[in-house]
């Protein structure tokens, strides 16, 4: 026997075995990350009316509060009396039927058997829940093909005048494909959306992702029976946390219009971190962590605090800091108080620009609007509190018991959320440069335009983002490939491990055709090792 030719086998063979089972341990969806990753992922805005803004969105956050504190609140509906005595009918179709925003949605991946599929959803610091809309609801531009097993736990979720139920789903892997070059996925649950009341409006989103404190995530109950037991829901972040996928319990989001980024455990490799603020998170109600609320408090028109108490300006604990809102909204005494000192600052506005009933063609003119909060001054320029849409500026400041600052005032900033120390941190970002932006009117894509096109009034409107249509679901096997290089590393290790064994075994078989020569080992020519 020629052992040095055996020993050559058995480790080629060995490396066979090593190649084989480290492409078997890269096809697993779950990537475990040591604790100082941080992960980005890539965001873009969408458009929907205004007025489902308010109607849902506000409407909710003012009901909870009411729920919360027994005390009655609501969105203003009717216009201030200015100084001039006159008052805004309210029925402009900027308002009421524009589809005007900025939000964000992220593509939300899924594993479905064997293949994986993306969802787009939107990003959401109001709320806590994962909701994901199932093949069987029939939930129109938020409609999916995604088949997965539901379990007896019920869920129902109410938006002012939108809703959507459903149930829990099974345990799957969840997450995303982009951000490091190979998926970051967690095993967990989402509520699986079954049915739904003007829950989808406008179009582009399959669901929404809530990155609110856990407490304010909506539990599930059994479906069975009226039994006031709940489970919690786990939101996906701190899912991830849970199993070390992340760095850290923090997130932070850079509001850069379409080149926007969710950077999770941390903050992007690129923030100014010299220049981050952070300020305290408070607490909801003065109970506990739900919303991000931080103090407000005072505000400033062109460097003239207003006469305004700050407990009125912070009735729940706080205002919002809110990535699913888009305009400003203040309480109504503070909200009238703006308006009024705006135009005294600039006496020549129109009276209806403050309920969009008109726009301006330029806004050098208006002051600076400044929200003093507790160590931060969020200092907004006339570009910050107005839209641009159609190549003019809407009043961008609505009133609402719930105070919340919206995308308007948040963009071209990088906005941590440090849950780990109940914190939020406040910074310019870095923003890259896009072919859209926030001052430009390009139309939109036919397939984009074509969600609003059955509610808007308007023949032609062109929304203030240049929007992407729905993405349907998808098999991404090829790309999820693309996503794991050590897969190929491995394979091609497996590869040369084979041809190596075989020359290995053809090369005993020639020797064992011959005589076989025993020499010293120090004599051999070659030996295998």
């Amino acid at each position: 026997p020629n052992s040095g030719t055996f020993a050559g086998a058995m480790a080629a063979l060995w490396w066979v075995v090593v190649g084989v089972t480290a492409a078997l341990v890269s096809r697993r969806r779950t990537t475990t990350w040591a604790r100082e990753e941080v992960v980005s992922v890539s965001l873009r805005s969408r458009s929907r009316l205004l007025r489902d803004e308010v109607a849902q969105r506000v409407a909710r956050y003012n009901e909870h509060a009411r729920q919360g504190t027994g005390r009655e609140f609501g969105v203003r509906r009717e216009p201030p009396v200015l100084a001039s005595g006159e008052v805004a009918s309210h029925e402009s179709p900027a308002y009421w039927d524009y589809p005007m925003t900025l939000d964000y949605v992220v593509d939300l991946a899924v594993a479905n058997g064997s293949a994986t599929a993306e969802f787009p959803v939107v990003v959401d610091t109001g709320s806590s829940n994962l909701a994901l809309a199932v093949a069987s609801c029939e939930c129109g531009p938020g409609s999916t093909r995604l088949e997965i097993e539901v379990v007896d736990e019920c869920i129902e979720v109410t938006y002012g005048s939108g809703a959507w139920s459903g149930r829990e789903t099974v345990v799957d892997d969840v997450g995303f494909l982009e951000g490091r070059g190979q998926p970051l996925t967690v095993a967990t649950s989402f509520a699986g959306i079954l049915s739904q009341e003007a829950f989808f409006s406008g179009g582009g989103y399959n669901g929404i992702l809530g990155l609110a404190y856990p407490a304010l995530a909506e539990p599930y109950s059994s479906c069975a029976d009226d039994s006031d037991e709940s489970t919690p829901a786990t939101p996906l972040v701190d899912a991830m946390y849970a199993a070390g996928l992340l760095g850290a319990d923090t997130f932070a989001i850079t509001f850069c219009d379409e080149t926007a980024q969710l950077a999770l455990g941390g903050t992007p490799a690129d923030a100014d971190l010299d220049a981050l603020t952070y300020v305290d998170a408070q607490l909801t109600y003065g109970r506990y962590y739900g919303y991000y609320l931080v103090t407000l408090r005072s505000i400033s028109v062109a460097d003239t605090t207003l006469p305004l108490r700050t407990d009125d300006l912070n009735a729940v604990g706080g205002v919002l800091v809110d990535s699913g809102t888009t305009l400003i909204y203040l309480p109504r005494v503070a909200a009238a108080q703006v308006e009024l000192a705006v135009h005294d600052a600039v006496p020549g506005i129109p009276v209806p620009f403050f309920q969009m009933d008109t726009c301006l063609d330029a806004v050098d003119s208006l002051p600076t609007i400044t929200l003093a909060l507790d160590g931060y001054d969020l200092r907004l320029h006339p570009t910050d509190y107005t839209l641009f849409y159609r190549d003019c500026y809407y009043w961008g400041v609505a009133a609402s018991d719930v105070g919340i600052i919206g995308n308007i005032a948040l963009q071209t900033k990088m906005v941590v959320f440090d849950r780990a120390a109940n914190k939020i941190g406040f910074a310019p970002a870095r923003c890259a440069s896009s072919s859209s932006s926030s001052s430009s009117s390009s139309p939109p894509d036919d397939a984009a335009y074509s969600t609003f096109a059955a509610e808007s009034p308007d023949p032609s409107p062109t929304p203030l983002r240049k929007t992407q249509p729905p993405l349907a679901t998808t098999d991404l096997s090829s790309r999820l490939a693309s996503h794991r290089p050590s897969a190929i590393l491995a394979a091609s290790v497996a590869l040369v491990a084979l041809v190596a064994t075989v020359a290995a075994l053809l090369k005993a078989a020639a020797r064992r055709r011959g005589p076989v020569r025993y020499q010293p080992i120090h004599d051999q020519d070659d030996v295998s090792i």
